[in-house]
Formats: C-alpha cells, structure tokens, sequence
C-alpha cells in the first residue's frame, strides 16, 4: 500500500484529507513543516507528500525543495489558500517552479483531491515497478 504524507497545520483540513485517502493508501499527517520534515527524514518509503505552503515551524515550500534533493522521485502535491501578502495564484505558480507534481487551490474538492492522488501514486507505482 502507498504511503502518504500530509503536512497541513489546520486540524481540520488535515483531518478532511486523512479521511479521504485513507482509502488510497497509508496516511501519515504532520501539524507542520518541521514536523513533517523530520518525518520524511526518519520513514523511508514516502510515495506521496501533500503540503500546505503558509504554516508556522517551517514552510511547505522549504519541505518541497529539501525533499526533491533527497529523493526526486516521490510525488508531490501542493495544497494553498494563500493569504493577504501571498495570493493563491502566486503561491501555486512557486510551488511548480519548487517541485511540486500537482497544486490545489483551497478550497477544493474531495473528487479533485482524490482524482489527483490517484494519478499521482500510480505515476510513483509504474516508476517503482520500472525500476524492478
């Protein structure tokens, strides 16, 4: 089964996704960027990161950038709301620029999340099945 990492500091939302792709794979979650960092750097095996960017500790970007020099290959979603000084919009075109396989602009749907999760880890299992 995949594992998926989710780093998001709302409880909610971070909840919301759990639920959701529990179905889908193994869901791991962190209350924020540092917490989230130290997980991919203690659980090897990661398929799937999902990260809000504005959240206190440490960025989502910053997580973004580190992972994809420790392991390029692991999928990776980018889940923003932006704020006053940094709109949705710009947040999102960053995050490609970062690294990111996918972005979501909150809100979004349950289906889109699902439909994009799906994609993204049976790209991470065909690569994976490749390499065997």
């Amino acid at each position: 089964m995949p594992t998926i990492l989710v780093i998001e500091d709302d409880p909610q939302v971070r909840q919301l996704v759990k639920e959701a792709l529990t179905p889908l794979g193994t869901v791991i979650t962190a209350p924020d960027g540092q917490v989230g960092h130290e997980i991919i750097h203690h659980h090897r095996g990661i398929d799937l990161l999902i990260t809000d960017i504005l959240m206190p500790n440490r960025e989502g970007l910053s997580v973004v950038r580190d992972l994809r020099k420790w392991d390029p290959h692991v999928k990776i979603m980018v889940i923003t709301g932006g704020d006053r000084v940094f709109p949705a919009d710009i947040l999102v075109d960053v995050a490609k620029i970062s690294g990111a396989d996918v972005t979501l602009k909150k809100p979004f749907s349950i289906e889109k999340l699902r439909t994009e999760v799906t994609r993204l880890l049976d790209e991470r299992l065909k690569e994976l099945a490749g390499k065997g």
